[in-house]
């Protein structure tokens, strides 16, 4: 239901845009059908990024979000929806907009240390509209905004059998609720990770980084920590390597640790259990990939109660 969608982003970024007095709006063309069949959760994450980053680069004006659809004449059982996300922000150079989606990629040095966190997020946006087989882009002018255009094709709701409806395994198979402590310097996706868990029945805390991790460890007994490689002052591995070696944690110290990665390339698996990680799962986040994980974790914790 794209309405309930963008209720809940709505309700995600009121305040934040209230807080810089820009105007929050959403609308949806009559031509958006009431209800479509996708993977919610990941349009969800894509509008959590796009949304949160046009609220982070507008200094004033608005943010916009705009639904339309047509009907697929190549794909009958199939609909063309279109959603856009403008802003009054502060637009992308003209030679820059080509890399805006590249890992690592900011406009430049300034713009990073002012803006920290927006390559990554758009990588991982990019990388999840594609996988559904969508396309995304960008048209943007310095000091005037940006409008980010995202183009998927979902199936019709009419179309699916009896009993299609059901909810993914994730949700229907029980997991035993974790203790999750959940470190990852991108506020979007944080909050997405957590939304996430938390509908999967599990409690969970947060970290930006592999200092604040450490510091919640102090005060916190978590089953497992979902570990971000990539952040700023200290990374996952680094801040894995002292969780192993700090005797002052006691058990805590053989906490499992999974890392989250949109990098894992050959080798750097290698690098996770050298540095003492238990498991990785890859960015974008798969649900049914993190559902084993923590399933995995849970099996570990029941042989450890049962003895």
């Amino acid at each position: 239901e794209i309405a309930q969608l963008f209720k809940t982003v709505a309700e995600v970024f009121t305040l934040a845009s209230q807080n810089k007095g820009l105007e929050l709006t959403f609308n949806i063309d009559p031509s958006v059908p009431p209800l479509l069949v996708s993977d919610e959760a990941r349009i969800r994450q894509v509008l959590f990024n796009l949304v949160g980053n046009a609220i982070k680069f507008t200094p004033s004006g608005f943010v916009r979000v705009d639904a339309w659809a047509h009907p697929s004449r190549r794909f009958p059982d199939k609909t063309r929806m279109y959603i856009s996300v403008s802003d009054t922000g502060i637009g992308i150079p003209d030679d820059k907009q080509a890399h805006v989606f590249e890992r690592f990629t900011q406009t430049d040095t300034s713009y990073h240390r002012q803006y920290e966190g927006a390559g990554l997020g758009l990588a991982i946006v990019k990388r999840i509209v594609e996988l559904m087989g969508g396309n995304i882009t960008v048209d943007s002018e310095e000091g005037v905004g940006t409008t980010v255009f995202l183009h998927l094709l979902l199936d019709n709701a009419a179309q699916t059998a009896p009993g299609d409806d059901k909810k993914p395994d994730f949700v229907n198979t029980p997991l035993k609720s974790l203790r999750i402590l959940l470190v990852d310097d991108d506020p979007i996706g944080l909050m997405s990770l957590q939304v996430m868990l938390k509908r999967m029945g599990h409690e969970v805390v947060t970290a930006n980084n592999g200092k604040d991790a450490l510091a919640c460890l102090q005060i916190i007994e978590p089953d497992v920590i979902l570990m971000d490689v990539q952040m700023p002052e200290m990374d996952g591995v680094e801040a894995t390597r002292l969780v192993r070696s700090m005797t002052e944690l006691g058990d805590k110290r053989n906490t499992t640790i999974i890392a989250l990665t949109a990098y894992a390339l050959d080798g750097d698996r290698e690098k996770f259990v050298d540095a003492g990680m238990d498991d990785y799962v890859g960015k974008p986040v798969r649900l049914e990939q993190l559902k084993a994980a923590l399933e995995r974790v849970g099996e570990k914790r029941g042989r450890r109660d049962a003895q």
